[in-house]
């Protein structure tokens, strides 16, 4: 799918370049929308959360990341 094409190239971005708040973010995003289309799959989520996670101990002042990560933490399961 689309968005698994999406996950590996934001892995490969971040293989390049891993100190990368934003890249770790989009990957996030992307696994939490995959998670979505997949019935919400309890493992998608609990990495897409793993994932945010990153990009906040990168830029822990970033009041985006935060709200993303409440978005992801609060889906329901």
């Amino acid at each position: 799918s689309m968005v698994h094409l999406l996950s590996r190239c934001y892995m490969q971005a971040i293989r390049l370049k891993p100190r990368s708040s934003l890249y770790w973010s989009c990957l996030a995003q992307a696994v939490y929308l995959q998670a979505r289309y997949q019935s919400d799959d309890q493992l998608l989520l609990k990495q897409a959360l793993d994932y945010m996670k990153v990009a906040l101990s990168l830029k822990p002042k970033d009041p985006l990341l935060w709200n993303a990560l409440g978005v992801i933490a609060t889906h329901p399961s």
